[in-house]
């Protein structure tokens, strides 16, 4: 799990972990794992979205309702859905996995990349692991209810060939396009940190961590 300064409540779903930020109203961190299926067909999707109990915040759907911002999931339910069964699918659409979207970067370009993750190399490397979330500018835009509006998302995607750990990290602001090719969202896991304030993956010899978080991939995998 990564490393926050602030106090977060972490939540516990089939499929999925969440690092929960009750001031911020949002999910701060989500990490979960894909893996190869022999189908690539998930259960009808769930008819809406529930307040997560487990949260003080207890943001509803509709407090989303005429923002101009959409519900973007960061565990997506279709990738759960195709690893861990209707009943995870069923926890995706709980408010503690949402952040506020615009429409362009939650229905084209951030699913583009959720598409990929479970549809390719997810099956084509057999497993990978995933950390997603939000990156909140210096300004602080919120919801009616408080839930605080982030200025980008990111995504950090970890796969192992022969023993070695690889990364790819990403990161999109709310100002996308829903056109542009997912390569230009490239970055490196340390100016996701810088950005984030969060510490990834630093159970990693530091000399790996180092090495690996500096990098920004040349290209997709």
């Amino acid at each position: 799990m990564p490393k926050s300064s602030q106090p977060l409540t972490v939540l516990t779903n089939i499929g999925y972990v969440v690092g929960y930020s009750e001031s911020r109203k949002d999910p701060v961190w989500v990490c979960y794992r894909l893996f190869q299926v022999s189908r690539l067909k998930a259960p009808p999707r769930p008819s809406g979205f529930s307040v997560d109990y487990r949260t003080r915040a207890k943001v509803s759907s509709s407090d989303y309702t005429g923002s101009g911002y959409q519900r973007g999931h960061q565990a997506p339910n279709f990738a759960i859905a195709i690893c861990y069964g209707s009943a995870a699918q069923a926890q995706t659409f709980l408010m503690s996995n949402i952040l506020p979207q615009r429409p362009h970067l939650n229905q084209e370009d951030w699913e583009n990349l959720e598409r990929l993750e479970i549809r390719d190399y997810a099956q084509r490397f057999k497993e990978i692991w995933v950390v997603t979330g939000p990156i909140f500018g210096n300004t602080s835009n919120r919801l009616k209810i408080g839930t605080e509006i982030p200025a980008a998302c990111y995504k950090i995607l970890v796969d192992e060939v022969d023993g070695k750990p690889r990364m790819l990290a990403f990161q999109m602001g709310q100002d996308v396009q829903g056109t542009e090719p997912l390569n230009t969202f490239l970055t490196s896991v340390d100016e996701i940190e810088e950005e984030s304030g969060l510490d990834f993956f630093s159970d990693l010899e530091d000399g790996l961590e180092n090495k690996l978080e500096g990098e920004k991939a040349s290209g997709m995998w």
